[in-house]
C-alpha cells in the first residue's frame, strides 16, 4: 500500500470528532438516529422518545447507542475482511486510515467498546 497516496488527513473539525465527540454519548445517540443501519440494529425513534417514564426513554436511547456501536463494530470487521481479501496489510491500512494511538493505527471498535462497557453502565446505575 502506498501510504503517501492513501493517507487521509483530518481538518481541525475532523480531529474534534475523532478526539472528543466519538466518546460523547449524546453525540452518538444523535448520530445513530441519522445513520441507516440494518434492521437488527434499529430502535424506532418513537420507542426512544415516546414513553411513560423518563427511565424507559433513557434505557431505549442507550440500547440504541449500544446497537449502533455493535453495528459499527460489525462494519469494521467487514472492512478489515475486505482489506485482507485485497491482500493489503491490515496494520498498514490501519496506519493510513484509522485513529493513531502511540504511533500506530488502531481499530475504532476498541474505543467504541470502551464507551459501551463503561459509560452506559454508569448512566443506567445512576438512574436506579
Amino acid at each position: 500500500m502506498d501510504l503517501d497516496k492513501t493517507r487521509i488527513s483530518l481538518s481541525q473539525v475532523g480531529k474534534t470528532y475523532v478526539d472528543e465527540l466519538v466518546y460523547d454519548l449524546v453525540y452518538l445517540q444523535y448520530v445513530c438516529e441519522d445513520t441507516y443501519v440494518d434492521e437488527e440494529y434499529y430502535v424506532p425513534i418513537t420507542d426512544k422518545y415516546l414513553s411513560d417514564t423518563q427511565l424507559g426513554n433513557k434505557k431505549k436511547r442507550l440500547d440504541s447507542v449500544t446497537l449502533f456501536i455493535d453495528f459499527l463494530v460489525k462494519q469494521e470487521e467487514k472492512e478489515l475482511e475486505m482489506i485482507k481479501n485485497l491482500q493489503f496489510g491490515v496494520q498498514d491500512y490501519l496506519d493510513a486510515c484509522s485513529i493513531i494511538h502511540n504511533g500506530k493505527g488502531v481499530l475504532i471498535s476498541t474505543y467504541l467498546r470502551t464507551i459501551n462497557s463503561t459509560i452506559i453502565d454508569e448512566i443506567l446505575s445512576e438512574s436506579n
